[in-house]
């Protein structure tokens, strides 16, 4: 598809070739270099920044979405916070990304950095509280082979990923947000 858009755009100029190319590639292109990142980040000297997601419902429940990369089970939507965006706008990135909603942010639930809690490398996540802006229908993309609400009492405890056990029971105990710094109380 790609080499045919090529073909299709020769004798134009470059920002006509651009016009031509499908948003697929790009989506590829951005896919395949935040993979790249990661293998390197690897290595790095420093937690690696990322996002968790925190979206509740009108009924109380969590948005928790089932991995389609390892480690594999269920996890709060969220990830890897890219060069040049705000903490804020990748979360809102991520639940647009993993759940197929926009998001508000409520505000923050905390900082969570130990560094066993990422199995893959040592990250440091930056946990945004979150409700649907419009519709509260998930579909399950990018990362995400499938989404899903949960009540506390039907959330798949035994069977979340990274430290979001935790992170879950964090919020039940203490999720309310201090009105005068939009952290905790």
């Amino acid at each position: 598809m790609i080499k045919k858009s090529i073909e299709n755009a020769r004798g134009k100029s470059r920002a006509g070739l651009l016009c031509f190319l499908p948003a697929v590639f790009f989506s590829e292109t951005v896919k395949s270099r935040r993979f790249e990142e990661m293998q390197s980040r690897k290595t790095s000297e420093h937690p690696i920044p990322t996002v968790d997601l925190i979206v509740s419902n009108s009924k109380g429940e969590v948005a928790l979405i089932e991995r389609v990369y390892p480690p594999h089970g269920w996890a709060l939507p969220g990830g890897f916070v890219d060069p040049g965006e705000s903490c804020e706008t990748a979360a809102m990135r991520e639940g647009l990304e993993e759940l197929s909603i926009a998001v508000t942010l409520r505000g923050q639930l905390g900082t969570y950095s130990d560094p066993a809690r990422d199995p893959r490398m040592h990250t440091l996540s930056v946990v945004f509280m979150a409700e649907p802006t419009t519709s509260e229908t998930l579909r399950g993309a990018d990362d995400a082979r499938r989404a899903e609400w949960f009540s506390k009492d039907t959330i798949p405890w035994d069977k979340l990923c990274f430290d979001h056990g935790q992170i879950l029971r964090d919020y039940y105990t203490r999720g309310e947000i201090c009105p005068h710094c939009g952290g905790n109380s």
